[in-house]
């Protein structure tokens, strides 16, 4: 699913390439906007590809999380009480509902409810703080997308079709990257799912 930016360089090139070949002598506003768009896509890209791997260890540690004894009757008794706190039932009866359920998953397990429940609630720190990065990279590759778009724009205004349409190419591969982030979110317990 990951977005792969190898043409990202090669575009990059073409349209600095071509756009110095037929650039006037001064300041030229395509090739300033185009300037400011390569620098704030090149730290971009990495740190989209570190949010890929990250994500991918994630996803790993979750698979092998989801794996372990007991953890869909568990999930089932967070949404119970999720679900509860949500209602207008008093705290008492949902306070007695979760104990009685942690008891009874403790005893069929054979551990701790304490002890799992800690390694999920350290799961979904781990998947908040992807989550939360993953979003402000997204913002943040919307924004150089826009500034693509000023390229383009300054170069169509020129008369410069050929760098417009190269630097239209860049935003079209940057918008699949952004759908690509888009792809990810957390489930109702606040975990990404594992296919």
């Amino acid at each position: 699913m990951r977005f792969q930016y190898t043409w990202i360089p090669i575009l990059l090139l073409i349209l600095a390439s071509g756009g110095c070949a037929t650039l006037p002598v001064g300041s030229d506003e395509a090739q300033v906007r185009l300037i400011e768009a390569n620098v704030a896509l090149g730290g971009l890209q990495d740190r989209i590809e570190q949010l890929y791997a990250d994500m991918e260890t994630v996803r790993q540690d979750l698979a092998a999380f989801y794996q372990e004894p007991g953890w869909p009757e568990m999930r089932q008794i967070i949404l119970t009480v999720l679900s509860a706190e949500g209602s207008e039932d008093d705290d008492t009866n949902l306070q007695t509902v979760a104990e009685t359920a942690t008891d009874e998953w403790a005893s069929r397990w054979g551990e701790p409810w304490e002890d799992r429940f800690a390694e999920y609630l350290g799961m979904v720190r781990r998947c908040t703080a992807l989550e939360a990065r993953r979003i402000a990279l997204q913002a943040e590759l919307f924004g150089v997308q826009g500034k693509f778009l000023g390229v383009s724009v300054a170069n169509y205004s020129r008369g410069r079709y050929e760098q417009g349409m190269a630097s239209d190419e860049v935003v079209e591969l940057l918008s699949r990257s952004a759908e690509d982030l888009g792809s990810y979110s957390l489930d109702e317990v606040g975990l990404y799912e594992v296919r």
